[in-house]
């Protein structure tokens, strides 16, 4: 065996190195928002469906799974809550959807609960694979039913077998009280109601996939400073072009990151977390950090739209 030389041995160590420990161009522990991934939000769906009662509960996963931060309140959320969660903090632009009624010739003979289709050509630049579906009551309303878009199938077959159009596949429709992966179906809200008056909207995710340009601005001068053992105040310079700032928090190294509130200041006193127990964390554990949020401007599909867009939260901050 030959020896190697000190130059090749102190070549190969730092080789090591740069390989165990890339250098990073923004501070260590840093995220971008949005940072929305459909594949994991769609994986997930597809293999976690049966786990669930709850269609809302199931969406929720399925988004965080894709990346969305979890609300500081975790239980009792409604399709409507979650659903201005995403648009008031920049995740998602809702997007009313077009649907064929029964008597259209895409609609398979056979199956009365597919009252109704929804067809990837009308809803191009709208909906895309590992989006949110809320359906809404025109009687009365109210926000009722969540899904999430797991792909585009041929499944809408015309009874004369001369063509095809393909449709959007979804995950968690409603089967006697337990979630099931199926086609595109319209549930009623109440029996009264029916199936006819239903609004159905896409919660189109702000990704880079979708179209949209995230924002890579970040805030460096964050500080946490103690107040009391359940306050915080937080400091940071503002951003130019911001128009809030989102506030998120960890209450201990492994936990998740959760939103905790938007504000227009740049100098806030904000909560220590509280567990599920609803006991406050111990502050020597606890970590904040602080995300711009911008009015943007995005052309796609052909269509432009003005939308929020959240920018990139740097590391954690230890309080102080």
């Amino acid at each position: 065996m030959k020896k190697i030389s000190r130059l090749s041995a102190i070549v190969m160590m730092c080789t090591l190195i740069l390989t165990a420990v890339p250098f990073l161009s923004e501070p260590a522990g840093a995220e971008t928002l949005p940072g929305y991934s459909a594949d994991a939000a769609i994986t997930f769906a597809q293999t976690n469906t049966h786990n669930y009662k709850d269609c809302v509960k199931f969406a929720r996963a399925c988004a965080e799974k894709g990346g969305v931060p979890r609300q500081n309140a975790i239980t009792g959320y409604s399709t409507k809550s979650y659903m201005d969660y995403l648009i008031n903090f920049g995740y998602a632009v809702k997007n009313e959807l077009t649907l064929h009624p029964a008597d259209d010739a895409y609609v398979p003979i056979g199956n009365s609960k597919k009252i109704c289709n929804l067809l990837y050509e009308d809803n191009a630049g709208d909906l895309a694979p590992g989006d949110l579906l809320v359906y809404k009551c025109k009687k009365c309303g109210k926000y009722y039913h969540s899904a999430i878009v797991t792909g585009i199938k041929d499944t809408v077959t015309r009874l004369n077998d001369q063509g095809s159009s393909p449709g959007w596949m979804l995950e968690a429709q409603s089967a006697n009280g337990k979630l099931i992966e199926g086609p595109f179906y319209l549930y009623n809200h109440k029996s009264a109601h029916g199936r006819t008056n239903v609004t159905v909207y896409a919660l189109h995710f702000t990704s880079a996939d979708n179209g949209f340009e995230a924002c890579d601005t970040t805030i460096g001068s964050l500080t946490a400073k103690k107040i009391t053992s359940k306050k915080v105040r937080l400091k940071w310079d503002a951003i130019e072009g911001a128009v809030a700032y989102n506030i998120y928090t960890r209450g201990y190294s492994s936990g998740p990151i959760r939103y905790l509130t938007q504000v227009k200041g740049t100098n806030v006193k904000v909560a220590v977390p509280k567990n599920s127990k609803g006991k406050y964390y111990k502050l020597k554990n606890v970590r904040y950090t602080v995300a711009p949020v911008f009015e943007k401007e995005v052309t796609f599909e052909s269509k432009t739209k003005v939308y929020r867009v959240i920018g990139k939260r740097r590391a954690l901050v230890k309080v102080k």
